[in-house]
């Protein structure tokens, strides 16, 4: 594995930590986007959707990896 991969891996995986550890903070920032006219879900939606994106990343950087 290249080093690029591992940078990929660790910044797109570090972003589905950010809303898994820190939801409501990912929810200020889209509000602030959109100026508080968008109805989001709460924390928890907001986490699982954190954890799914980290799957997604992991599965396709270890399919990536079993390739070469």
């Amino acid at each position: 594995m290249k080093l690029s991969d591992y940078i990929g891996f660790v910044l797109f995986g570090g972003f589905g930590v950010w809303w898994i550890v820190l939801p409501e903070s990912v929810i200020k920032l889209y509000t602030w986007f959109h100026k508080g006219q968008v109805r989001l879900p709460d924390p928890s939606t907001i986490r699982v959707i954190g954890i799914v994106w980290v799957v997604v990343v992991a599965v396709v950087e270890f399919t990536t990896l079993c390739k070469k």
